[in-house]
């Protein structure tokens, strides 16, 4: 299965929304640092940025786990 159609599966959420998911709640720019550096899971669709409920959790789980959010 790829990454789109498991997204697709989950809880698609538009990516505004992402930031009430995280702690922090990171700003717009931050969340596109994050979905370009293949941190947090997103996918386009109509021209609209959407991730998951479920993709927020993996990303807190993977900071969690390693200083993964320090995006350069």
């Amino acid at each position: 299965m790829s990454d789109v159609s498991r997204l697709l599966n989950e809880h698609v959420i538009p990516i505004d929304a992402a930031s009430f998911h995280l702690h922090g709640t990171p700003s717009r720019p931050t969340l596109n640092r994050y979905m370009r550096s293949g941190q947090l899971e997103s996918f386009l669709c109509g021209g609209r940025r959407f991730t998951t409920s479920e993709a927020c959790e993996r990303f807190i789980a993977r900071c969690n786990a390693k200083e993964c959010c320090a995006v350069t």
